[in-house]
């Protein structure tokens, strides 16, 4: 290619077609190089400004997907502490249906207390209306009853959905600390009423006043989480 050839561009001012390398437009005067220099600058700040820009639009993205798990999780560990109190209440209510059913049973068959409630397990079914001799017998009736076995089933399915829920509060969020303390205690409260209510054991009077004790105890531990 001929050195001596002379490449022509349009002044960004005026559209005059000028030389190459020409300093100022000879039409209108516009400064070239210093504007090619300008406009070059210009572009690299452009640049410069995408790429902050970009930069910042990405941190933001990832830090509202990272605050987005965040409340999920912490909202999902609000919904599993709440269900830990529906299903231990759940439990507890279908327990002590059958609990005291049970004390009552147990007691009447002892004392010989004729109860429309209670007579379909401690009096024979043999027409006579005998009280049976042991109230153990009166106790397998009961415990063999349809309806008593349900409130029991149904209990122990409540349970085990409060016990698998207590086992997923891990990573505790800081605005449930105390909520968790809380449920705990109620969870603590409803696991040893749950045991003693399923384990009869000794003396009537002294089963039932630490029956009563227990459910007490579990009562006196929901009032701080009723308002979860």
């Amino acid at each position: 290619m001929d050195d001596n050839y002379i490449h022509y561009v349009d002044c960004p001012n005026c559209g005059h077609i000028i030389a190459e390398g020409t300093k100022y437009c000879p039409e209108c005067g516009f400064p070239l190089r210093e504007t090619r220099g300008s406009s070059t600058i210009k572009q690299k700040e452009k640049k410069k400004k995408s790429t902050v820009g970009l930069i910042i639009f990405w941190v933001v993205v990832i830090g509202l997907v990272i605050w987005g798990k965040l409340e999920n999780d912490a909202h999902n560990y609000g919904v599993n502490l709440h269900n830990v109190l529906y299903y231990a209440g759940t439990s507890a209510e279908h327990l002590d249906n059958a609990g005291v059913l049970f004390v009552n049973v147990w007691n009447n068959s002892v004392y010989k207390v004729i109860d429309e409630e209670t007579d379909k397990y401690t009096r024979e079914a043999d027409g006579t209306g005998q009280f049976y001799s042991d109230f153990n017998d009166a106790l397998g009736v009961l415990m063999k009853d349809k309806a008593y076995q349900e409130e029991m089933n149904q209990a122990a399915e409540a349970k085990d959905e409060a016990y698998n829920l207590m086992g997923q509060l891990t990573n505790l969020p800081k605005r449930y600390e105390e909520a968790y303390r809380d449920v705990k205690n109620y969870y603590t409260c409803f696991s040893e009423f749950y045991n003693m209510a399923t384990n009869p054991n000794g003396k009537l009077e002294d089963y039932w006043n630490k029956y009563e004790k227990a459910r007490d105890a579990f009562i006196q531990s929901s009032y701080p989480v009723s308002m979860y």
